[in-house]
């Protein structure tokens, strides 16, 4: 299953950033703070927004109760611990050797069909699954 960026999630984060600015205004109550706050705020927006435009991982292949992350030089193995699924979104929390990964996805990270057939291998494979 190839994955590429989510739309959405991007646009989320955009928001986010943007309803910080009002809470950013009260907080701070100085315009000096006011401008390098939203200054830093602002290059965070564009450097989370340049890392969520270029996944590191590209394709997913699932085998048992591994999965295997790659990337364009590699695949890594990784063992699955958890996964929360909706029909909107899915958490992986996925294990390798040394610490515990994290792997999000929206429907708009791949196609229709195999976001789908995630869902339901994650529902049959996984113990930990909480489906809504």
């Amino acid at each position: 299953m190839s994955i590429g960026a989510s739309r959405r999630l991007r646009w989320a984060v955009g928001f986010a950033q943007i309803g910080l600015m009002p809470a950013i205004w009260l907080m701070t109550g100085s315009e000096a703070w006011f401008v390098g706050l939203t200054g830093i705020a602002a290059l965070h927006a564009w450097w989370l927004d340049r890392r969520l435009a270029h996944p590191t991982v590209e394709r997913i292949e699932l085998v048992g109760d591994e999965c295997l992350l790659c990337s364009v030089t590699q695949c890594r193995p990784f063992r699955l611990q958890a996964a929360t699924v909706w029909s909107w979104f899915t958490l992986l929390q996925l294990r390798d050797d040394h610490r515990t990964h994290y792997l999000y996805l929206l429907p708009d990270n791949t196609d229709a069909d195999a976001f789908r057939q995630l869902r339901i291998w994650l529902g049959w494979q996984s113990p930990f699954v909480h489906k809504s």
